[in-house]
This record gives structure tokens, sequence and C-alpha cells, in this order.
């Protein structure tokens, strides 16, 4: 009976965790992984005040990314992007998002300004709210500048994201879309 117990007790420790990426590219099936997850999120801080304020993002980091939020299927979504400097270089431009969802074959694209980011986060528009912390950040690198689009995903499941700045490619993501009141695929 001990010996049952223990064999149950390793398959359910060993069967029962989530595969990983690391676990899928270990496999064979690293791209099969990420085609079918959402980019991952990040943290950022932000001193307003005497505040600190952690921010949310879902995207590349330090490079693109948007105040992470659900989106859901037929809901016009504001997203606040925001972009970090490549070098010295401080993107600034027109901002183009190409959304593409696979199953469906359905594809729309959606426009923005970039703009230096001289206005705090904290001071977007108020679709999200950000959590105060009470740790000082530490080298946190600030986004340069940012933008704001409006989008609405007309089909649930992963969509990918081709984000460019004065036409030139600056990179993509997948992004998870459901139904209202459902969880979000993430990593």
């Amino acid at each position: 009976m001990k010996s049952k117990k223990a064999v149950l007790f390793m398959l359910l420790l060993t069967g029962l965790t989530m595969p990983n990426e690391a676990d899928a590219d270990e496999i064979g099936f690293a791209s099969d992984y990420q085609a079918l997850h959402a980019a991952p999120t990040f943290t950022i801080t932000e001193q307003v005040k005497d505040v600190m304020m952690l921010h949310v993002v879902r995207g590349e980091e330090r490079k693109f990314g948007f105040i992470d939020k659900p989106l859901v299927v037929d809901k016009e979504t504001v997203l606040e992007w925001l972009f970090w400097r490549k070098g010295e270089e401080i993107p600034l431009g027109e901002l183009k998002v190409t959304a593409a969802q696979a199953g469906s074959g359905m594809s729309h694209t959606v426009k923005g300004e970039v703009i230096n980011g001289k206005t705090p986060i904290e001071e977007l528009p108020k679709t999200y709210t950000p959590q105060p912390v009470s740790f000082k950040s530490g080298g946190n690198v600030v986004p340069a500048s940012m933008a704001t689009t409006i989008l609405t995903f007309t089909e649930t499941g992963i969509w990918d994201l081709q984000i460019f700045i004065n036409d030139e490619f600056i990179g993509n993501m997948k992004v998870s879309v459901t139904e209202k009141g459902e969880s979000v695929i993430d990593l």
C-alpha cells in the first residue's frame, strides 16, 4: 500500500507541472509553445511625489510594450504603449500596429503618434489601476516615449501584433483575447 501511495505522490508531483518555455525548447516544440502563448509581462516603477508606482507592462522588456489589461473580444480597448531608447535614439513618430489572428485570417491596422515620454505614466488615461509600492526602484530603466491606440479584437484566441514606428519594424508580440470573464493565457 505504501508503494502505491509513493507512486501516486510522484505522479502528482511530476505529472501536474505546467511546461514552461525552457521545457518546450528541450522537448523540441518551442516555436509551437511561443505561438500559443501571450507575450510575457514585466514591471516598471515610477516615482509620483513620494510614492513609487508599479506598472505591469506586456511586451518585450526594455524595448516596447503596453500597460497590461484584459483584452476582451468585441470591446474597444485603449492600449497605452511605452517605448524604450534604442541606444541614444528615442523612438518618435507614427505608430502603426497590425493585429492578425491566425485562426480566422482576420487582420486590421491601427495608428497612433509616439511622443516624448515627459508625461508621467501615472497621468495616462485611467483605464487601468496602478499599484502603489513602498520600496525604492533599483536601476529601473524608464520608457523614453509613449503612444495610445484603440483596438477592437473581433475573435478570441491568440493575436499577433506587429509594431512599426515610421514604417520601421520594431518587433512583434502575441496577445490573448478572451470572452469577458475568461482568464488570460499567460507565461
